[in-house]
């Protein structure tokens, strides 16, 4: 009897654990606004309607299904229904966050002078803590910081998983970074994982409650595929998630702008091999291309390289740019002033100073007459194939290397270099839109200019493009910021400025008007909610 009862606790507790654990990830909820009038705050639906009368002091947004309020003076949550999940009392009450920015809706740091608490919303659980600062990781385990500052991890009712004798403790979010919230890979990083760092220096803990590797490392990127670069007195190797170094750090460089990566994003600085593709690394001058084994399979021999590409890759050799096979067999001779990355089968040159493309037979597709030639592949969306963008004498245009066509026409004046593109689809038509000496423009695949670089667009937002408008950021003549809506089904700029408009969700845009009042508008730019 005894032990079933201890099985039924021990089921209990893990109901309530999974139940606390949902859901995981930050959600803005756009079908519940904050509205305000006479000094005090309610919500409303996204048409307006009022759903939570005008009783608090201060609400934040709502995220998923709570909301943090402020009334009398003292903090507590509410749930959608406006319903008290944590009556107000607290001094303070914070979202838990995953590291650093994303919030974990389902759990909240509660301060009452004093005295912490984590609480959990979906099991209105309160646990008293000693510690401070959480970042949520999965499977209800808590980074936390101990009073001298140190990095611990433990779960929601205070059992301690990691001892607190970091400095630092940084989980790996497959959607965030340590310093943006984007991930340009397709490839999923292994959240199981995180990087302690003390005195400079890089481990790795596993959410079991194994240290996999002390630390030692100068940096150490995201695993993917159960593979990680890291660094060591500034040479670079592979390790896999048993912490042994599969490549050893010998090599200077591994796959070109390691220093770039691990700099400004964690999660882009892993290794991007597909298959059976030779790594591209450097030993001193000579970049040549190893497999994971840390056996050279293509010999340091080039000056430049890049990575392979459909079992091919441009190279530089003796000044001259050519392309090799997995084996380094030369398929293109190497006769060429400068090459891009080969795709598709196609590859940009230059010689004499001007840019044109070839295929791997080396028949000429485009001329060698451009001043530079961009080869974009881009598998994100389906309807995208590669792109090539070409410039002659500041003159932008796109050739579609499948169709062999140019799909935007000449344009003078629009300069796509140097230049980030994205293509999107509205109703059927396609667009491109191109962000050219930070200066923002939008075309049709038929070549029709929509928005023009000239009109000094900062930034097209492109929100979402199913319901069919743009948000477009410009400074006016006294270098003030405002925003203004397009309607892609009307083709047009509603005239209407606001000192900032971000989507909410549900054909909600919440605007700032210049006098610092808030809003919400539809996507046509009719009233919501209008400030009184």
């Amino acid at each position: 009897m005894e032990a079933r009862i201890k099985y039924i606790l021990i089921l209990l507790a893990a109901l309530l654990l999974n139940s606390c654990d949902k859901p995981l990830h930050y959600s803005m909820n756009n079908k519940v606004l904050p509205i305000h009038k006479d000094g005090k705050y309610g919500f409303i639906d996204p048409r307006g309607n009022l759903l939570i009368d005008y009783k608090y002091d201060e609400p934040l947004e709502f995220y998923d299904e709570y909301a943090i309020v402020k009334e009398d003076s003292k903090y507590g949550i509410i749930n959608m229904h406006g319903d008290f999940v944590l009556e107000p009392g607290y001094s303070e009450i914070l979202y838990i966050t995953r590291y650093p920015k994303k919030l974990e809706v389902s759990n909240f740091e509660i301060i009452d002078d004093s005295i912490r608490y984590i609480f959990c919303a979906n099991t209105k659980e309160l646990v008293k803590t000693n510690f401070h600062h959480f970042r949520y990781w999965k499977n209800q385990k808590f980074i936390a910081q101990n009073d001298s500052n140190k990095d611990g991890v433990i779960s929601f009712y205070g059992d301690t998983i990691f001892p607190f004798k970091y400095r630092d403790i940084e989980s790996l979010d497959s959607n965030s970074t340590k310093y943006e919230p984007i991930h340009f890979f397709s490839k999923k990083i292994n959240t199981d994982y995180a990087i302690t760092e003390n005195d400079g220096k890089e481990g790795i803990i596993h959410i079991s409650g194994r240290e996999i590797i002390p630390t030692k490392y100068d940096k150490i990127g995201s695993f993917v595929d159960n593979l990680a670069i890291v660094i060591n007195n500034n040479k670079l190797g592979v390790i896999d998630t048993s912490g042994k170094e599969i490549i050893e750090c010998k090599y200077d460089n591994i796959q070109g702008d390691w220093n770039l990566r691990i700099l400004y994003l964690r999660n882009m600085f892993f290794l991007t091999n597909n298959g059976n593709n030779p790594i591209l690394a450097r030993l001193g001058d000579y970049w040549g291309y190893i497999n994971l084994k840390g056996e050279t399979v293509i010999d340091f021999q080039f000056e430049e390289g890049h990575t392979f590409y459909d079992g091919i890759t441009s190279v530089k050799k003796n000044g001259k740019w050519g392309v090799i096979d997995f084996s380094g067999k030369t398929i293109i001779p190497f006769i060429y002033d400068d090459a891009g990355s080969p795709a598709d089968n196609k590859l940009p040159v230059k010689i004499n100073e001007k840019w044109g493309l070839i295929d791997l037979d080396g028949k000429t597709i485009l001329p060698f007459e451009y001043d530079r030639i961009r080869l974009r592949v881009d598998n994100r969306y389906p309807y995208l194939e590669t792109k090539v963008v070409v410039n002659k004498k500041n003159i932008g245009k796109v050739f579609d290397v499948k169709k062999d066509v140019f799909f935007t026409q000449e344009s003078t004046g629009i300069d796509f270099w140097p230049c980030y593109y994205l293509h999107f689809t509205y109703k059927g038509i396609n667009y491109l839109y191109f962000d050219s000496h930070k200066k923002a423009g939008l075309v049709d695949l038929e070549g029709n200019l929509i928005i023009d670089p000239k009109d000094d667009f900062k930034n097209i937002y492109l929100g979402n493009i199913d319901e069919g408008f743009l948000i477009l950021s410009k400074k006016d003549s006294s270098d003030r910021s405002y925003d203004q809506i397009y309607d892609l089904e009307e083709n047009r700029l509603l005239k209407t400025r606001y000192l900032d408009a971000r989507y909410k969700g549900n054909g909600v845009i919440k605007v700032e008007l210049f006098d610092s009042t808030m809003g919400y508008i539809n996507t046509k730019g009719k009233w919501i909610w209008k400030p009184e």
